[in-house]
């Protein structure tokens, strides 16, 4: 009796492992399905993308002529048939759609179709009076906060509310490198003597690495500062480095780097404190060119300048500025900015205009550009103010980067 018993326990416990390995265990999925919404039928694809590092679901709407595409953090057992309604304003020639999830989640951001084109409601806020749509959307936030209040460093104004937590501005501070946070700013020197121009200063992964500034023509070790614990130490360079040297890329948190004049190719890993030739006249070098590693002679590297390129091939765009991460694509044209999704390139959405932003950088789901003297940051439906400096009027070309805590 008791081996009965102990049997019907071992099979409850197997039925329960199974059903919460098919809820939790289970890959992507892709199903289609509809609501009826009035008098008109709304067709969904839902896709649930799992990958190394990021797990979503993607949910493409058509109705009529117009397609809507939204994207919303796993917060339903990767379930099927998340979308339960939607709440829909029409206007003309304006479509918008707020979807309504499982467990009324929602994804706080309202998408509008206009012509065929997609706009977030950001961009398109000051053409159509949706205030009042808006405040009927359950869980829609408009904005993030924005405050006036600042601190005064020096020739630095600092909005540090509007600093967040897990978020680092890395400034070029001529002889110094500056670490902003929300809480605090801290200066590493990396040379005795002002050196305007920020021609190789980079942040690698969590590592700003800066070459010395301390002698002419050449430098004898980089400067590698952990900026989450502000820390650093020096790389020396057993061979000087040229000052005549240009950035290849970073690749795989590795910096490549040729040195023009010495006719050699190095990798620098910052988190290793470690340095090492990659190339040079005997061996050939090595170029990353659309995510792909080629070779390439000493010669291409020293006539070409050659640069490291991402595959960006599938978004089919002209622009110059493409960021892509897990999930998105970010790029510019012209005074827009857009973004659309790895996993459904041809969609785009404009996020917002705005004219003469200078050294845009792309990250964590967030644009950055400098206007003016004010560095500003777009995330969430809004457009933050960050800090001010007048010297950005004179100097601004890699004068700052951006790293957001894990």
């Amino acid at each position: 009796m008791k081996r009965i018993i102990f049997f019907v326990i071992f099979l409850a416990i197997a039925y329960l492992a199974f059903q919460y390995g098919v809820v939790f265990l289970k890959d992507n999925h892709n199903i289609d399905y509809s609501l009826k919404l009035g008098d008109k039928e709304y067709f969904i694809n839902e896709r649930f993308i799992k990958n190394v590092k990021d797990e979503y679901y993607l949910v493409t709407l058509k109705v009529d002529d117009k397609k809507f595409v939204f994207d919303v953090d796993n917060n339903f057992n990767k379930r099927r048939n998340i979308v339960l309604d939607m709440m829909i304003y029409e206007n003309k020639d304006l479509l918008c759609i707020y979807p309504i999830f499982l467990n009324e989640k929602t994804i706080g951001n309202l998408e509008c179709n206009i012509d065929g084109k997609l706009y977030d409601y950001f961009a398109i806020k000051d053409l159509y009076n949706l205030k009042p749509f808006i405040e009927t959307l359950p869980g829609y936030a408009e904005e993030l906060e924005n405050s006036d209040k600042f601190e005064q460093y020096s020739d630095l104004k600092i909005f540090t509310k509007n600093v967040l937590p897990k978020e680092r501005i890395i400034l070029y501070n001529y002889k110094s490198i500056a670490n902003i946070s929300s809480e605090k700013i801290q200066y590493t020197d990396f040379s005795i003597k002002d050196v305007y121009a920020n021609k190789n200063g980079i942040l690698v992964g969590k590592y700003y690495v800066v070459p010395d500034g301390n002698t002419v023509g050449v430098h004898s070790y980089m400067l590698i500062l952990d900026v989450t614990t502000n820390t650093s130490e020096k790389l020396p360079l057993r061979n000087e480095l040229s000052s005549n040297y240009y950035i290849n890329g970073v690749v795989d948190n590795k910096l490549y780097i040729f040195d023009k004049s010495n006719l050699t190719q190095y990798s620098i890993n910052p988190e290793h404190n470690e340095i090492r030739i990659e190339g040079n006249k005997d061996m050939g070098c090595r170029a990353y060119k659309d995510g792909k590693w080629v070779d390439v002679t000493v010669y291409d590297m020293l006539n070409d300048e050659l640069k490291f390129t991402e595959d960006n091939s599938d978004i089919n765009i002209n622009s110059e500025i493409v960021y892509r991460n897990n999930r998105y694509y970010y790029y510019e044209i012209g005074d827009v900015f857009y973004k659309s999704y790895v996993d459904s390139p041809e969609d785009s959405v404009q996020l917002f205009t705005y004219a003469n932003a200078e050294v845009v950088r792309m990250k964590n789901n967030s644009i950055y550009f400098i206007n003016g003297s004010t560095l500003y940051r777009y995330a969430s439906n809004t457009i933050i103010p960050l800090l001010e400096r007048n010297e950005f009027k004179f100097n601004k070309a890699n004068i700052y980067d951006v790293y957001w805590e894990v």
